[in-house]
């Protein structure tokens, strides 16, 4: 995540570990590893008026090689046999911004550093 912020201006660890102690919620943090060896994790949980993903970071080492897309439809087939919409958030300039539309996601509205995004209720 540091790189992408760095890019744009915005790294402040400070400010990041404040934000992710704040948004943590371990109970529905799933850590995703690949032959025993951490990869990555994702929060999701359901907000009431839809799931959330959150805190969705592979391991450099992992990215462009099929993981997120796995993980995401896994995810997804969750969400989908909850008959749930489903939305997040992503930085402006990140490279999410072109994954997660393949998935059906619409952005709904930006704001100065993110762009946010939703996924109907599939039937």
């Amino acid at each position: 995540m540091n790189p992408q912020l760095e890019r744009i201006g915005r790294l402040d660890p400070e400010r990041s570990a404040a934000r992710f102690a704040r948004e943590f919620r371990p109970g529905q943090t799933r850590l995703i590893d690949v032959d025993g060896a951490f990869a990555g994790c994702v929060t999701v949980y359901d907000a009431g008026d839809a799931w959330v993903i959150e805190h969705f970071y592979l391991a450099p080492e992992r990215q462009g090689a099929g993981l997120g897309a796995e993980v995401m439809r896994r995810v997804l087939a969750e969400v989908d046999a909850a008959r749930a919409a489903v939305r997040l958030s992503v930085l402006v300039e990140s490279a999410a911004n072109r994954f997660y539309p393949l998935f059906g996601f619409v952005e709904t509205h930006r704001e100065p550093f993110d762009i946010y995004y939703r996924r109907a209720p599939q039937t």
